[in-house]
């Protein structure tokens, strides 16, 4: 549901998206939040979402995974 984001052994820190994360309160500043909204919305019509979920997805982790040489 969600795009693969290197995070590199060594790191000293993330973004405070992948840092917030409360099951028990929605918070719009979690990563985590993000993707269970995505994965809730995608299974109410699976057929046609995953499509819309894949030209948005797939164009960003093919820009982390084509930069990796860079980083």
């Amino acid at each position: 549901m969600s795009a693969y984001v290197p995070v590199y052994a060594g790191v000293k820190d993330v973004a405070p998206a992948y840092k917030t994360y409360d099951y028990a309160a929605n918070s719009e500043d979690s990563a985590r939040w993000a993707v269970d909204l995505v994965e809730k919305l995608l299974h109410l019509r699976w057929q046609d979402a995953v499509k819309d979920l894949h030209a948005a997805h797939d164009p960003l982790e093919e820009g982390f995974f084509s930069s990796q040489a860079e980083v």
